[in-house]
């Protein structure tokens, strides 16, 4: 988002840029369910620290425990400093276990593609990585909400500008 502003795309586009989960709060989505998850928050977080009290508003969202410190991915960061962000992972693994109090599974919830992969690097703790906006997918159209999106992409019309 904050590329997207840089280079004015609201401007250009004529509106403005908003993380797609407060978008689908505005437009009044409201969910069914009580599940607990908890939620990693980026280091460019498009709900600008507001990510349990969004979920808790959409519903849908039980308790979400915030898990503290960076998830290593980290950018540019990874590749040219590995010692660093070595560092970084082991702090958020112990992190992840501390809140998860024994559990052998849970859901973790991020609004970053990279924080997803990078998330990626602790299956073996029983955390899922999931972008919110797939959590709200299958919360809406059920389990199979991307084969059902894929099929309505092939019947869509291609506009040129």
């Amino acid at each position: 988002m904050e590329g997207l502003d840089a280079i004015e795309t609201g401007k250009l586009f004529g509106g403005k840029i908003i993380d797609v989960t407060t978008y689908t709060l505005d437009k009044g989505l409201k969910l069914e369910g009580r599940e607990d998850y908890l939620y990693d928050a980026p280091c460019h977080d498009s709900l600008f620290g507001k990510a349990d009290q969004t979920l808790r508003t959409l519903g849908g969202f039980g308790s979400v425990t915030a898990v503290p410190h960076c998830c290593s991915e980290a950018g540019t960061l990874a590749l040219s400093r590995p010692d660093i962000t070595d560092s970084m992972l082991h702090r958020k693994r112990d992190a992840i276990m501390d809140v998860m109090h024994g559990k052998k599974k849970a859901v973790i919830l991020t609004n970053c593609p990279s924080c997803v992969q990078g998330l990626g690097r602790n299956l073996d703790l029983g955390i899922e990585p999931r972008h919110i906006i797939v959590e709200l997918a299958e919360k809406l159209s059920g389990a199979g909400w991307k084969q059902s999106l894929q099929n309505r992409i092939l019947k869509g019309i291609v506009v040129s500008f």
